[in-house]
């Protein structure tokens, strides 16, 4: 059957990172504990950095209980709580999402477009087929706007943000999603992703041709029995490939 739709998943796919994510993270919680601390003169980064860690490690156990994201606006609507608990909800909710603002803005400068991306981006778009993101995503506002950043966004009319949808990949309703907005089945379907046990795994569950293109190794990954249709070494080997398959 003729493929009419090519996902793709996001961080590691269509953009890769600096850093590891080890690495950056650290940094990236200090900015947003920055701000928090700018608030009121009297909290400390320690303070801010020790709420943090509470604050993530309870979004972690209920993303890990219900099989799901749990948007980091969130986590830090909780690190802020902690650390001004007599403060308003409203006052506390604006400096959350100052914060975690300054969380993301860290993030992105770490990701870089890869530079086969827009080529095969556009190559797609010259062959009439249909491009949407499926990715696992803890705030898809910074998703969005960073796609639009990119100058990539108009290619995918669908976008499904793990935090947004409320599962996850390789939860094979998220890719059924993506399908189901796309109006494509799995037959007419490829997805692109750089994780093993998350996106070959998960597109394998619903009958999509996965594409493995190889990145930061995850311990996932090591343990996944998950087996791609194609793997490749860059991203303008996607367009041969959906073109073998018309």
């Amino acid at each position: 059957m003729t493929v009419k739709l090519v996902a793709f998943d996001y961080g590691g796919t269509l953009v890769t990172q600096k850093k590891p994510w080890t690495e950056l993270k650290p940094s990236a919680v200090r900015a947003a504990c920055r701000v928090v601390c700018a608030a009121d003169s009297g909290v400390g980064m320690r303070e801010c950095l020790e709420a943090n860690v509470l604050a993530f490690e309870r979004c972690r156990e209920v993303g890990a209980a219900e099989n799901r994201d749990v948007s980091d606006l969130v986590a830090f609507q909780e690190t802020v709580r902690g650390v001004f608990p007599a403060k308003g909800e409203a006052w506390r909710s604006a400096l959350a999402r100052q914060a975690t603002d300054a969380f993301w803005d860290a993030v992105k400068r770490n990701f870089r477009l890869r530079r086969s991306t827009k080529p095969a981006l556009r190559r797609l778009k010259e062959m009439e087929v249909r491009m949407a993101v499926i990715s696992n995503h803890h705030y898809p506002p910074a998703l969005y706007a960073h796609l639009n950043r990119l100058r990539i966004a108009e290619y995918f009319p669908t976008i499904c943000a793990s935090a947004d949808v409320g599962v996850r990949k390789p939860d094979p309703r998220i890719f059924h999603m993506c399908l189901r907005r796309m109006r494509a089945s799995p037959a007419q379907t490829v997805f692109v992703g750089d994780s093993l046990e998350f996106d070959v795994q998960g597109a394998n569950s619903v009958g999509i041709r996965s594409v493995f293109i190889p990145g930061e190794e995850r311990p996932g990954d090591q343990a996944s029995r998950a087996t791609p249709d194609y793997i490749i070494r860059d991203l303008d080997e996607v367009p041969e490939i959906v073109s073998s398959l018309m």
